[in-house]
Parts: structure tokens; C-alpha cells; sequence
């Protein structure tokens, strides 16, 4: 498999060049996202759905928050 049709594969037909910086940036957040999420599942509480979404700006806060502890860890 070539890198071109990775991207295909990932992105569909028609992708442009100039969207693989966005698309990387993205790739970046979900794996910050993940690496918050193997840092902290076995602390977190039971969690629970609702029909109200979260604050984002209290979201960011606690994924610095959460970003500083796993530095001090490992």
C-alpha cells in the first residue's frame, strides 16, 4: 500500500494535499485523547450519558490539568 492510498482509504477520493495538515492535527488530538483516557480509566468514576453536553471550556481546563499530571508521572 502506498502512502496515497492510505490517505484515500482514510479520507475517500478526492482529498487535496492542502487538507493533510488539518488531518494530522486531528490524528494528534486523538491520540492526546486516547493517551488521557489510558492515563486515567482506571481512577475514573463510573460514567454515565445524558442529553446535556459538557462544558468545553471546563473539558479543555481538565485535559491541561489532566496533561500536567501524566508529565510529573512519567
Amino acid at each position: 500500500m502506498t502512502s496515497d492510498e492510505l490517505i484515500t482509504e482514510l479520507l475517500g477520493s478526492g482529498w487535496q494535499p492542502s487538507i493533510l495538515p488539518l488531518f494530522l492535527n486531528e490524528l494528534k488530538k486523538a491520540f492526546d485523547d486516547a493517551n488521557r483516557y489510558y492515563f486515567i480509566r482506571d481512577f475514573a468514576k463510573e460514567l454515565s450519558f445524558n442529553n446535556v453536553p459538557r462544558n468545553r471550556e471546563e473539558l479543555e481546563l481538565f485535559d491541561r490539568m489532566l496533561d500536567e499530571k501524566q508529565k510529573k508521572f512519567y
